[in-house]
């Protein structure tokens, strides 16, 4: 009985050390998720920021390009007349 006896010692030993390894790994892994979803929801925040401030940019874009060309017209308008004035 002895040899049994010290069998299932060992045998409980060792289920109680991977128990522990597991425990190990499930809070090692369950770190992992936790930073994962922070970087995925910081990630997300960014990506908004960013469609933000892109809409932001067109819209810039887009009165610089209306404002560019009255400047175009007035200055070929301009242009013509002084063509005019020059060539009598």
């Amino acid at each position: 009985m002895d040899n049994l006896e010290a069998a299932v010692g060992r045998f409980s030993e060792a289920l109680s050390q991977m128990q522990k390894s597991l425990e190990a790994a499930a809070e090692r892994a369950g770190t992992a998720v936790r930073k994962s979803d922070e970087g995925l929801h910081a990630a997300n925040e960014e990506i908004a920021r960013l469609k933000t401030l892109i809409a932001e940019l067109e819209g810039k874009h887009e009165k610089l390009r209306a404002v560019t060309e009255k400047a175009s017209i007035r200055i070929n308008s301009a242009t013509m007349k002084v063509r005019s004035l020059v060539e009598g």
